[in-house]
């Protein structure tokens, strides 16, 4: 054996051992009749058997080992065996090869989570090659399978998100038999599912790592809430959506809202239209941190973004590069000069549905809707100016470090007068939003009281999604 795996413990047993080095052997070999000479010895020792002492040694020593048998040159090449195995050590230990990354990881346990289901009977071979991507579009379409990548990407996920027991188990098999990770999150499924959504970017003319990074995060609601996908046309999804819409615009997202921003989801990342642009100019939504899951979520909450996911779906599968926004009606929306389509982006997607708490300016004041937009948008600007002046006081430090609005307080004359201002506008913007709640929650049409005492449905938090993930993460780091 002239190297083994794992050579630097190799070394250190022999020395240890006090048996020699084989890497030593091959470095001071200047022929191959030395080394024929090693060989033959190692052969007649082979022959005779171990001492106790060898064998003690062997024990000591026994690990998966690479043996060299024979050695091919190339041509213009080294002729000796020796230099040829010292190149394998210095490519092992000089230059020694990178690992693959997150990305080539993820695909090889989604690829073996997909075998398990196979075998297990979930999925049929052609599917389980459809969804690895592994079969030409020209394939799908004689298998009678859909060719356009958002609905496989919408399969994709819905199948790693499931909550069928057997799909889970699956998965939790596949991942634990080629990694050491012992928790299967929903973070995990997801990324999962991106791995092998991701191998159709590849001609949107993207990075299909940096699509793969944002993409993982893609997925709120949908990956929250269990749907089933449908092959349908986009027509039909966005009929349901629209319906389902009307009927509740104040609930949680059904299957034709989940189904539509499941496929939605992958032409707006895949063509970069929505990511996480911080270094425009002049950039509105520099302190807009959403994920882009979390900026579909909110286009879930309008007829204007309903229709604007159905935009993406059908320009991505018409094989338009640049993604067209839409009015309320669904129509093409034009630029402001009014000489070409508005295309969208990362900016315009988070100013058309901003954040929670940080309400759009109308384009017109035509309407009192129109006005209640626009004075609700001020509010939201004096909101976060408000926001800035709080960490302005508690910006200001002592002379010892600490804040010094901590030390000597603020003037209670102020204080009291400020409360009171806060307090009413707290009381006041309670009532309005149960007012829009109770009016748009199964599309009833109802007058609140101000003595109503009314318990509000949603509790939930935004944040508390991103907490979730980051907890998960934390955990996964610490496993």
């Amino acid at each position: 054996m002239t190297t083994a795996e794992g050579s630097s413990r190799t070394t250190a047993a022999h020395d240890l051992l006090g048996d020699g080095n084989s890497v030593d052997v091959v470095t001071k070999a200047e022929s191959d009749t030395f080394m024929r000479g090693r060989i033959k010895e190692l052969n007649t020792a082979f022959e005779q058997g171990p001492t106790v002492k060898q064998s003690e040694a062997l024990r000591c020593e026994t690990m998966p080992a690479l043996i060299l048998v024979g050695y091919r040159p190339l041509p213009g090449g080294p002729d000796r065996f020796s230099s040829a195995v010292k190149s394998l050590v210095a490519l092992r230990h000089v230059d020694a090869p990178k690992e693959w990354g997150e990305g080539p990881e993820l695909e090889s346990l989604a690829d073996e989570a997909l075998t398990v289901m196979e075998d297990r009977g979930i999925l049929t071979p052609l599917r389980r090659r459809w969804l690895a991507g592994a079969i030409s579009r020209s394939q799908a379409r004689i298998a009678h399978l859909p060719t356009d990548p958002a609905i496989r990407a919408a399969e994709i996920i819905a199948l790693f998100t499931s909550d069928d027991q057997a799909i889970r188990d699956a998965i939790r098999d596949a991942v634990t038999r080629q990694s050491t990770r012992k928790r299967i999150t929903k973070n995990v499924r997801v990324k999962l599912a991106v791995a092998l959504i991701v191998r159709s970017v590849a001609g949107e003319g993207a990075s299909p790592d940096r699509v793969r990074r944002y993409m993982q995060h893609g997925f709120v609601s949908v990956r929250d809430n269990h749907f089933k996908p449908t092959h349908r046309g986009a027509e039909a999804v966005l009929a349901d959506a629209l319906d389902e819409f009307d009927d509740d615009p104040a609930g949680t997202p059904g299957q034709g809202r989940l189904e539509l921003a499941a496929r939605a989801t992958y032409p707006l990342i895949a063509t970069l239209s929505l990511w996480a642009d911080r270094g425009t100019s002049n950039n509105p939504n520099v302190d807009d941190r959403r994920r882009p899951g979390e900026v579909i979520d909110t286009m879930l909450t309008s007829r204007l973004g309903i229709h604007q996911l159905h935009r993406a779906i059908v320009d991505h599968n018409d094989g338009r590069s640049a993604l067209r926004a839409v009015d309320e009606d669904g129509s093409i929306r034009l630029t402001e000069d009014r000489a070409q389509d508005q295309t969208l982006s990362d900016v315009y997607l988070r100013s058309t549905f901003p954040k929670a708490g940080s309400p759009s300016r109308p384009a017109s004041m035509d309407t009192p809707d129109d006005a209640l937009r626009d004075a609700a948008a001020a509010l939201g600007a004096a909101v976060r100016q408000l926001e800035e002046a709080m960490a302005a006081l508690r910006g200001v430090k002592a002379t010892d470090g600490t804040d010094h609005v901590e030390t000597v307080g603020i003037d209670l004359s102020h204080v009291n007068e400020w409360k009171g201002t806060l307090d009413a506008a707290g009381t006041d913007l309670n009532f309005w939003g149960r007012i829009w709640e109770r009016r748009n929650r199964r599309a009833t049409r109802v007058t609140a009281r101000r003595d109503d005492r009314w318990d509000s449905e949603y509790l939930d938090n935004p944040d508390e999604v991103v907490e979730a993930w980051e907890d998960e993460d934390a955990a996964e780091a610490v496993s």
